[in-house]
């Protein structure tokens, strides 16, 4: 018995120690990201759902603060709302275990830390997040997060020279449970078996958003 404690004692340790390895790396990026001041930027959506083919929408996102994001657009859009706009602040921000997992490097050589991260306020239905964080640029480059009840999702980022250092591009794949086909949708989409689809559980698709014009409001 006095062994088992022992073991117990020593894993609970080393969660804890990991937990304080992620804490700096994860406030580092927080600090950052609350610098950013307002702005807007054109999007460029392409999307690409299971049995629906899409044609390229474009849209404007208004960036007012971290609970503030603004996605306009004259066309009809199609995109999961968790993810969609970037909350990944606020899963950091209400987290309520952040544990260290390594490094791993990405396909240019590069190396990033691993961070799993459980939110305390359930943001947004999440309930399990898993980051790869770009130390030396402090950036966010992948996030794949798991919901209470609609699905999963992977956030892939791409960077250049923008404002504030924002995103070129964002890559969103995602699995929706009990998705539904909107009744207004018209006639610029293709659908391909819907009936097959509509029998579906999950529905898997993929966003593409590319950012460009970034500018101070």
């Amino acid at each position: 018995m006095k062994t088992i404690k022992i073991i117990l004692l020593f894993v609970a340790f080393t969660i804890v120690t990991k937990a304080q390895d992620a804490e700096p790396i994860l406030n580092k990026l927080v600090t950052k990201l609350e610098k950013v001041k307002p702005y807007t930027v054109d999007l460029k959506i392409n999307i690409d759902v299971e049995f629906l083919k899409i044609k390229e929408r474009k849209a404007k996102l208004v960036y007012n603060g971290p609970d503030d994001i603004d996605i306009s657009s004259d066309d009809f859009m199609l995109m999961p709302k968790d993810g969609a706009q970037m909350e990944y602040l606020g899963i950091i921000k209400n987290r309520a275990t952040a544990i260290y997992e390594g490094t791993e490097k990405d396909s240019k050589g590069n190396t990033l830390t691993k961070i799993k991260i459980i939110p305390g306020k359930n943001k947004d239905g999440v309930i399990l997040a898993n980051m790869l964080i770009d130390e030396k640029t402090n950036r966010l480059v992948k996030m794949k997060a798991f919901t209470e009840s609609n699905g999963s999702f992977i956030s892939e980022f791409e960077y250049g020279n923008n404002l504030y250092d924002m995103p070129s591009k964002l890559l969103l794949e995602f699995d929706m449970k009990n998705f539904q086909i909107p009744a207004h949708l018209s006639g610029d989409i293709d659908a391909v078996g819907k009936k097959d689809a509509t029998k579906k559980e999950t529905t898997t698709g993929k966003v593409v958003i590319t950012y460009s014009n970034y500018k101070k409001k």
